[in-house]
């Protein structure tokens, strides 16, 4: 039970002392009153359902990843790494501890709404479920950042860019239940068919939402007790994310199934692409895992184990990529889509590039400054080169960077190949003068 979690219990020690357990209460009472008489077009509802988002989601978040800054500062991380305390206790912990103080607060927001709305009791419950699975998922997610700025950084950052983007998404939807407190439920959603009510579909999004935040926090809490998981959990989450973004596509067009393909193949691209800055290349981890592969027998159960997540989104991609491309090469040569065919090849040989690029950067002496070199780079070939190709009237020379032109001339994929292989080359070299 949490209620029996130490981690839990000594974070509501530090966050809930009586001045709080009594100042809290007061305050809303004071805005309630003071919204009532002031006239305010919204209902109490829709302010107390404000109130829990301001309270629990934005600040909530921000003291969830505090208080894991806070264990930093204070040197008590690495004790309590040492503890007997598992991940899912930690887990629960720290989303619920943390934050405790705000989980108060919204408590009692919830509460008023509950009571002060005049919504049928099962757009209510649709609706607290909705905030709630919305609250934990900042919360998880905002702790899962903190982690990773720590692991990378060697320290531990606040995740603004987490916080910002949150804001982003958070502020049109409080302004949809200020137009009308049962907005979520009159517009349909239109997912693999079927019609959705808003708010259900919003409640079943965020069902998801808050089961993989929270599954990512702790196998990355496993990962911090020194445990070794296989990817399993990775690509559930990556199958998840193809099911869902392709049931809003799902039957639009002629071929479904490749647009399905194309929707998977540029969502695990896109994700290879940020784990490929967020998470470590760890050269030595990756010699760890080709020995396992490499004995005889393998040791298949330790290779999972030690394979990172950027290189299986990036085999997920490539793969996903062969699935496009092939049964287009099997078709004869005057009915091949050359020129569809000559953008799908070059996006692939570009990945290939990339990944060689930033790889390489890795597998120097100093690796302090790679990923910004690597991102520099990036920029540089994806939009100032092309830029500059174009202020110097050459745009015929833009395919050999940015593979989405070349349908306008296929022959160049030819001058696109020799890129990925030097590349390769170069990775190639630097990997082998690294220590054995």
């Amino acid at each position: 039970m949490i209620a029996r979690n130490p981690e839990f219990v000594r974070n509501l020690w530090l966050e809930l002392t009586p001045l709080r357990l009594l100042t809290m209460p007061l305050l809303l009472a004071l805005i309630f009153v003071i919204d009532a008489n002031t006239g305010s077009p919204h209902p109490a509802s829709y302010t107390a359902l404000t109130l829990f988002l301001l309270l629990t989601v934005a600040w909530g978040g921000k003291l969830a990843a505090d208080s894991l800054i806070a264990e930093y500062a204070q040197g008590t991380w690495d004790s309590q790494r040492l503890s007997g305390l598992s991940a899912g206790q930690m887990t629960a912990g720290k989303l619920f501890g943390g934050p405790a103080f705000a989980w108060y607060g919204g408590a009692i927001c919830l509460i008023v709404h509950a009571v002060a709305t005049r919504a049928p009791v099962a757009v209510t419950l649709r609706t607290l479920f909705s905030v709630v699975a919305l609250a934990i998922s900042v919360h998880a997610l905002c702790l899962l950042a903190t982690l990773l700025a720590a692991r990378r950084l060697h320290k531990p950052a606040p995740p603004r860019g987490l916080a910002l983007l949150i804001l982003l998404i958070l502020v049109p939807w409080v302004f949809g239940l200020a137009r009308n407190e049962a907005a979520l439920s009159d517009e349909p959603v239109r997912w693999y068919g079927h019609a959705w009510a808003t708010l259900d579909f919003t409640a079943f999004s965020l069902a998801l939402l808050l089961g993989w935040s929270v599954t990512g926090l702790y196998r990355m809490l496993r990962e911090e007790l020194a445990f070794r998981d296989p990817p399993l959990a990775w690509l559930g989450f990556v199958l998840c994310g193809w099911i869902y973004i392709g049931g809003f596509i799902w039957p639009d067009g002629p071929k479904p199934l490749t647009l399905h393909l194309s929707i998977a193949a540029l969502f695990t691209g896109a994700l290879s692409y940020v784990l490929l800055f967020i998470e470590r290349k760890d050269w030595l981890r990756l010699r760890r895992l080709l020995a396992a592969v490499q004995q005889t027998p393998p040791d298949l159960a330790r290779a999972a184990a030690l394979l990172p997540l950027w290189l299986c989104s990036a085999a997920l991609t490539v793969a996903v990529a062969l699935l496009l491309i092939l049964p287009t090469l099997l078709l004869p040569i005057s009915a091949q889509p050359l020129r569809e065919l000559a953008v799908l090849l070059g996006w692939l040989l570009c990945f290939g590039r990339d990944l060689a690029l930033v790889l390489a950067l890795h597998f120097g002496k100093d690796t302090r400054r790679a990923d910004g070199a690597a991102l520099l780079y990036l920029a540089v070939l994806y939009g100032l080169l092309p830029v500059l190709f174009h202020a110097m009237d050459l745009p015929q020379l833009v395919p050999l960077l940015v593979p989405h032109t070349l349908s306008e001339a296929p022959w160049m994929l030819a001058l696109v190949l020799p890129q990925p292989l030097a590349a390769g080359w170069w990775a190639w070299r630097r990997w082998q003068r690294l220590p054995k």
